[in-house]
């Protein structure tokens, strides 16, 4: 246990802010794989709209993963929720490593989609944050 919590701390000493598209998502695997979950990427092209299947026990969660510098839309969690019933997940999450737009919180909310952004991302890592409940 003390050796799990001792490597999500190392990963969050990696410059993780400042990554972008591919090594966003292969740094998110690597992250939910050190909290336990088993990971599926669905490939870089033809994903539709989920970049990661996140599963822990029995749920099984769509994760759009969007390393931007800008802010995230709605449009990121529109892909998440429609890779639900594709990839036959429980529900699903967009993790970013900056922040989200008004309208993406919103949407999110009326669609049960779990928002991970850049303030809430040490904390996930550290298991403060649970997204499988």
């Amino acid at each position: 246990l003390a050796s799990g919590k001792l490597r999500r701390e190392k990963l969050l000493q990696r410059n993780w802010k400042a990554m972008r598209d591919d090594d966003w998502e292969d740094f998110l695997a690597e992250v939910f794989r050190a909290l336990g979950a088993t990971v599926k990427q669905t490939g870089r092209t033809g994903d539709q709209g989920v970049d990661l299947i996140v599963e822990f026990g029995r749920r099984r969660i769509a994760v759009q993963a969007k390393g931007y510098y800008h802010s995230v839309n709605g449009k990121a969690v529109q892909e998440a929720v429609a890779g639900v019933a594709h990839y036959r997940c429980d529900s699903s999450a967009v993790f970013t490593n900056s922040r989200f737009t008004k309208a993406a919180k919103e949407l999110a909310a009326s669609n049960r989609c779990i928002l991970i952004g850049e303030d809430e991302f040490a904390d996930f890592v550290l298991g403060k944050i649970s997204i499988w409940t």
